[in-house]
Order: structure tokens, then sequence, then C-alpha cells
């Protein structure tokens, strides 16, 4: 599906994962409580140079932004009932940014549609399907200056996190967009408000399924538009004692090629 989007969009933070745990402690309330209180704040590098950064409001993720390749900002928005109504992603150039508007569910709160577009030209519509509190179907439907066609996704999981995402467009074969081969037993880590964000991604981002489940992704692959394998990602974390990740070392795979990063988080409280 992301060769129909040739939008070069930029992925905020492709922090995903292979896991070091320092015990066999799962989830624990003084993870929820510790992240309630004290926010992821930035990831920088082993330097401590900037990668990204989040900013909050009244306790809410008001923005993100990505250093690497520059300034990348994420900004949120927010309706009466203090979800996310709109998510802008620029680089600092209007004439450049996109926008991701948000449609819940009046019953169930869940987010039941996203709308994409750039400037006032909407290019891409998802329609989301629940089983329980598990997205299981993304309906797409794109219009790229009058070339229509509408795709489906089909996500599945493995306990509680997403194990494999497969995707389809009408009149081809479905293949393979995403796997998770391995998860830690942590809380995520990542603001509330990230995984609000990651449905803004999808069908641009394969990543970001990633965070659609309870646990950090530790080794994850993900395919190209001929269903093959273009990335794969993996991390091993530190952990702090109530085990929050402090740092990683991340390894990303793309063909022949291999790299090693190593980050440091920062909290509010830090």
């Amino acid at each position: 599906m992301k060769r129909i989007i040739s939008f070069a969009l930029v992925a905020l933070i492709g922090a995903v994962i292979s896991c070091k745990k320092i015990s066999d402690e799962g989830i624990t309330p003084q993870q929820t409580s510790q992240l309630a209180k004290c926010p992821l704040k930035n990831v920088n590098s082993a330097a401590g140079t900037p990668i990204a950064s989040f900013e909050y409001t009244l306790n809410r993720i008001k923005r993100i932004i990505n250093k690497e390749d520059g300034d990348i900002d994420a900004i949120f928005t927010y309706n009466s009932k203090n979800q996310i109504e709109k998510m802008t992603i620029s680089n600092g150039n209007a004439t450049e940014s996109y926008s991701v508007t948000y449609v819940y569910d009046v019953t169930t709160g869940k987010i039941s549609k996203t709308r994409t577009s750039v400037k006032d030209y909407e290019f891409q519509v998802n329609e989301f399907v629940y089983a329980g509190d598990k997205l299981i179907t993304i309906n797409t439907s794109l219009d790229i200056f009058g070339y229509k066609v509408k795709g489906i996704s089909r996500v599945e999981y493995t306990n509680e996190n997403v194990s494999k995402v497969y995707t389809k467009i009408e009149g081809e074969p479905e293949i393979m967009a995403y796997e998770g081969l391995n998860y830690d037993t942590k809380v995520q880590f990542y603001p509330d408000g990230y995984r609000t964000m990651a449905y803004g991604f999808i069908g641009i981002a394969n990543s970001y399924f990633a965070f659609f489940g309870k646990n950090n992704p530790t080794s994850i692959k993900i395919y190209d538009d001929n269903g093959k394998v273009e990335e794969a990602i993996e991390t091993v974390y530190e952990y702090n004692k109530t085990g929050i990740p402090a740092k990683a070392t991340k390894t990303i795979t793309k063909g022949e090629n291999k790299t090693t990063q190593t980050v440091a988080y920062q909290y509010m409280c830090n």
C-alpha cells in the first residue's frame, strides 16, 4: 500500500526492537505509576545529541519533535472529551505538512476512522474494526488525484501483542506488511497518545503496528510492497530499577547493511 502513497514522509521514532531483561518481572503498578507521573521527555544519542523530544501541556502530549533529519514536528490538538482530534506533521514548512483527523465511536471511545490530508486534499481514509480491545482489520480508501483504490489489512496477535499484519490492495494478492517476532514483559514506555499517533501512520509506515499491543516490541521485521523483508530491527534494553528502559542499543538491518545505535531515554522527573 505504501507504493501508492508516494509521499516522502519521515517516520518519527523508529525505536522498535530485541530486549535484554534484568528480571522476569512483568508489568507492575510501579511502572504504570512512574510513566504517568514522569513520561518520556527526550531520546538522546550516546554522545548526548538530541534525537527526539516530547512536549506536554496539562499532562497531555502536545508535540513530538524528531531531530535526526532536521526538525520534523508532530503537533496534537484535542477535542472537548480530551481525545486527540488532529495531528499535524511538518518540517517547519507549512506547504509540506500533512494532517490526520481522528473520528471516535461515541459508545466505545475507540478510534473508528482516520482522515489524512495534504492541505485540504483528503487522500486516505482508514476505518477500523475491533475484537474487544484489539484492532483486527483496517479498511483503507485512497484517492490520489482521482486515482481511487481500496485495500484491507488484517492484524494477528500472539497473546496481547501484534504478531503479523497482512495487507491487500484490490486486484492484488495479500502480502505480509509487518511481523512482530518478540516483545518484552514491560509496559509500553512511550507517552499516552503515541498509539493514537500510530493510527495516523497506518498505510505509510508499517513499523507503527508495533505499538498496538501491550508490551514493547523486542524484535520486528518490516516488509516492502512486494512482501519481502525491507528492514529488521532489534534492541537490547537496559532498564532502571522500576523496569522502565533507561538505555538501548538498536541493531538495524537493511539488506546487506547493518548499523548499530545506542540511545538514552530521559523522563520528565530525571
